[in-house]
């Protein structure tokens, strides 16, 4: 009978974990509270991102046409047309771009399309950029521009520095052509951006080029929501 009441006191021990062990905890990160490494019980709240401390949002989506205004190449005057994201595609690897484990390769395709009588006459000036969602010091820290055109980058993703990340740019345009009462000029922009996966803190995008950065070197020192727009990829 003591043998049959000591297990059932046994088996009426709460399994919680406090009762086995002594939590052991690792800090916190963007996706994730701090969390036990033997029991992944969790405690708090993950990091706060950068964007979401500083207020900076409202992203636009793919195939989503966007008012975008810049400012002349020759003369001190504003230049409007859109910006579009034309697609963002995510693939592990192909002849051009080669396979990582534990990364993807997303390939984002932008336009810029202008056609008013501003830069038709004066041309056009125009900035894109990338930076990170979560942590915009260390991205541009980590950010180190390579003479072959591939920058090489770190993000922290679920607490791990993911220290092989890539993005090569390539920019093209079209002739100034004729349509309805004036002239349109498209620019491309396509960049190859290798993150790892399911990895959702890469934002790139366009900004108004009369825009003063002098002294700025931080994206939250020098964003405008008037000057800028965003997007945000996918994980």
């Amino acid at each position: 009978m003591k043998r049959i009441l000591a297990l059932l006191l046994l088996l009426s021990i709460p399994r919680g974990c406090s009762s086995f062990h002594s939590h052991q905890w690792n800090d916190a990160n963007y996706q994730q509270p701090s969390t036990c490494s033997i029991c992944h019980e969790t405690r708090g709240l993950p990091l706060q991102a950068d964007f979401d401390a500083y207020g900076i949002d409202g992203f636009v989506k793919t195939e989503q046409a966007t008012a975008y205004i810049t400012r002349c190449d020759e003369e001190d005057l504003p230049a409007e047309g859109t910006f579009t994201v034309v697609s963002d595609s995510v693939i592990a690897s192909d002849e051009t771009h080669q396979a990582l484990n534990g990364y993807n390769w997303h390939i984002i395709t932008m336009t810029i399309d202008m056609e008013d009588p501003n830069s038709n006459e004066y041309g056009f000036l125009y900035n894109y950029f990338i930076t990170d969602f979560y942590d915009i010091a260390g991205f541009e820290m980590s950010y180190k521009a390579n003479e072959s055109g591939s920058n090489s980058f770190t993000v922290n993703y679920n607490g791990q520095d993911y220290d092989k990340c890539l993005c090569q740019s390539v920019t093209s345009s079209s002739n100034w052509t004729k349509r309805n009462d004036g002239f349109t000029k498209t620019v491309t922009i396509v960049m190859n951006i290798l993150i790892p996966e399911g990895y959702d803190g890469i934002v790139v995008g366009v900004r108004n080029s009369g825009l003063n950065t002098e002294g700025k070197y931080l994206f939250n020192e020098y964003y405008s929501r008037d000057d800028f727009i965003l997007y945000r990829v996918e994980g």
